[in-house]
């Protein structure tokens, strides 16, 4: 590396590239992107809001993890509901089709942001794969499956900023030593990213009987309501349980995320209502899913087939 702007194909921020500019309506920011050989590619983003602003953005197919060392806002994909962005807060994005997303911030504050991205096949090998989904249902974050995309976000530990502040603040000019530093680093952030993923799922709660009784009012409102659109902090307010309390008591005492639980009690409903002849259209309606592709790929994916594979068999039999 010899210290100037490198253009890639993979990173959205390589539009902004140069000196500190307006980059859109309300943020004027100056990026740093650098291309690590073939297989990582980190910017770092240093913004100002001048008003709150809301942008779009269009990105092809990528695994991400961005640090916000300052600044708040929010953060979407396509119509998804918004996860809430705070200092210190890592944002793990994963997508195998190319997908739109929105972002949110509010004016008169600085942004600071180390974006670093992974070639797919360097993230399968380490097993990034099972932590994204995993870290999607351990903080509750959206996800449209029939891209492959997930978005979750949480607060970083002091490991993981530290090593993100030494991706921001190098100062190796020489090509060599800085493309090696900054790959070295890069991974560092994903090993360290996965294994506080592994940390917070392996993390035990104490149930009290009373929290007991809260989860199995939780799991009865699943069966009973499941074609309402169920969050989980509506949830764990309905029931009087905080979100941490609820995810890990639903895996310990049921055996299963929330998302995964109520994914197969609308399938069974599915199935039910097929069974009695009823259009997938309606059927994927009446199940609680608003949009008639992920209830056909969700089907596939639990029953090895399509709905409308399921109900002619269930007629003929």
């Amino acid at each position: 590396m010899d210290g100037t702007y490198h253009d890639t194909i993979s990173h959205p921020a390589t539009q902004w590239l140069g000196e500190e500019r307006e980059v859109c309506d309300g943020i004027r920011a100056r990026t740093r992107v650098e291309q690590l050989g073939a297989d990582i590619t980190v910017a770092v983003v240093e913004a100002q809001t001048t008003k709150d602003v809301v942008y779009g953005e269009q990105g092809p197919p990528t695994v991400c993890i961005a640090v916000y060392l300052t600044g708040r806002g929010r953060a979407s994909l396509e119509t998804s509901d918004a996860i809430e962005i705070l200092p210190g807060t890592v944002v793990l994005f994963m997508s195998d089709k190319p997908i739109g997303g929105q972002h949110w911030h509010d004016g008169g504050q600085k942004l600071s942001v180390v974006d670093v991205r992974f070639r797919r096949e360097l993230f399968d090998r380490v097993g990034g794969v099972t932590a994204a989904r995993l870290s999607q249902e351990l903080y509750s974050g959206p996800s449209i499956p029939e891209k492959g995309a997930l978005l979750s976000a949480f607060q970083g530990s002091a490991k993981l900023i530290e090593i993100v502040r030494e991706i921001r603040n190098c100062s190796i000019g020489a090509p060599p030593t800085r493309e090696l530093y900054l790959t070295a680093k890069s991974l560092e952030l994903l090993a360290t990213t996965l294994s506080d993923i592994s940390a917070a799922a392996s993390e035990t709660i104490s149930l009290s009987a009373e929290d007991r009784r809260k989860i199995a009012l939780a799991r009865e409102l699943l069966e009973t309501r499941y074609e309402e659109s169920w969050r989980i902090r509506t949830l764990a307010s309905v029931v009087g349980l905080s979100e941490k309390k609820l995810k890990a008591g639903f895996r310990e005492t049921i055996g299963n995320s929330v998302h995964a639980y109520l994914l197969e009690v609308r399938i069974n409903a599915a199935c039910a209502l097929l069974s009695e002849g009823r259009s997938v259209t309606e059927v994927a309606l009446s199940s609680g899913f608003g949009n008639l592709s992920h209830f056909t790929t969700m089907f596939r994916k639990l029953r090895g087939m399509t709905p409308s594979e399921y109900r002619k068999r269930a007629q003929q039999s």
